[in-house]
């Protein structure tokens, strides 16, 4: 698990790995899915218009969705 604090990116969150926009944020679709296999972005992480709680909230449920996808396609 990678932890980001103060917007400074490291290890697999680093932006040789994960695309990042101009800002930092991580770039993730509305699915929370990143351009890494396995590798999801929620919450105020992920490039996206409006930063609130609910929303974060509801990026949690898209990403648990998405992961578990993932997990049936790929175990």
């Amino acid at each position: 698990m990678e932890v980001i604090r103060d917007f400074e990116v490291t290890g697999i969150l680093g932006e040789d790995q994960v695309e990042t926009d101009g800002s930092g944020y991580v770039k993730a679709g509305d699915d929370c899915v990143t351009n890494l296999p396995g590798v999801f972005a929620a919450g105020d992480l992920r490039t996206k218009s409006v930063k609130q709680i609910i929303t974060a909230v509801a990026d949690g449920a898209d990403t648990i969705n998405s992961a578990q996808d993932y997990l049936t396609e790929n175990a």
